[in-house]
């Protein structure tokens, strides 16, 4: 759900797909600060990289990247049983890997990597291998991920067509 446009029309449309009693389920980054958004907020600053100004979802659209802020989210789509969890678990990629992402302009760290001059990007490239580098265990990057899950039900009778 963080990657669309309109989170509200998208469990909606979920939802109206879902066959009745069927699953729907979503998943969220949490507000908080995660591990890998803290490594990309300490490049940031420690490059002195140039934020361009974020882009947030209109109010009407956007919802509380928090357990409860998801289950309204389901539960105002129409989902029956809702639940909502956190997950957590050790995130383990390449370093290299980890750093193409950005550097090809993926998410919102991407999009202010893609933003700087080649001198700066060079720069945030050499403060990503430094911090990193206390990151790396067996050869890997490995930083703790948490994302929220939300599982509803569609109702039994479906979805009434809009006339």
């Amino acid at each position: 759900m963080n990657h669309v446009g309109d989170p509200r029309a998208a469990v909606t449309e979920l939802m109206r797909v879902c066959r009745p009693d069927g699953a729907v389920s979503v998943t969220i980054w949490p507000s908080e600060l995660s591990a890998i958004n803290k490594l990309w907020a300490d490049v940031v600053e420690a490059s002195g990289a140039v934020v361009p100004d974020q882009q947030r979802l209109p109010a009407d659209k956007d919802f509380d990247r928090t357990e409860a802020g998801l289950h309204e989210l389901l539960v105002r789509a129409g989902l029956d049983s809702v639940q909502t969890d956190t997950l957590d678990w050790d995130f383990t990629i390449d370093a290299e890997d980890l750093w193409a992402g950005p550097a090809g302009g993926v998410g919102g760290i991407g999009m202010i990597v893609t933003s700087q001059t080649p001198e700066m990007q060079s720069a945030m490239r050499q403060e990503y291998l430094r911090l990193v580098a206390p990151l790396i265990q067996g050869g890997k990057v490995v930083l703790l991920a948490v994302a929220l899950l939300g599982v509803g039900k569609a109702p039994e009778s479906g979805v009434p067509d809009a006339a």
